[in-house]
């Protein structure tokens, strides 16, 4: 695919169709030029997260998540990729008080690790 030189949203689709076949570390930086050309796109720094917390790239997925959760302070689904990020490095309060904010807002998956996780 060739991408137009300052079309944030065809690297951000490039990205995404690489995360889905697994080549996390080529999504990753399709999404940063993505995020380098439109520095408030929510999606791109989920995705970002997303392909980073594939490779257990634990903290820089946090940070990710971090930002699309201020550009969109209800996105769930950053709650709650969060919550799992921060469970993995063996933060507990935060990532059940993520998976609880995720399970609010309307993604009751997260409700289901903290029966497992967070008693």
């Amino acid at each position: 695919m060739v991408c137009y030189p300052k079309y944030a949203v065809a690297y951000f689709y490039r990205g995404q169709s690489k995360n889905s076949l697994d080549y996390y570390t080529k999504a990753i930086v399709d999404f940063t030029i993505a995020i380098e050309l439109n520095p408030k796109y929510t999606e791109a720094y989920y995705f970002r997260g997303d392909s980073k917390l594939s490779l257990d790239e634990y903290r820089g997925s946090i940070v990710d998540f971090t930002t699309a959760i201020k550009l969109n302070p209800k996105y769930a689904y950053a709650y709650y990729k969060r919550g799992i990020s921060y469970l993995e490095i063996n933060e507990k309060d935060k990532g059940c008080r993520d998976l609880r904010k995720a399970g609010e807002l309307g993604y009751s998956k997260g409700y289901q690790i903290i029966i497992k996780d967070c008693q």
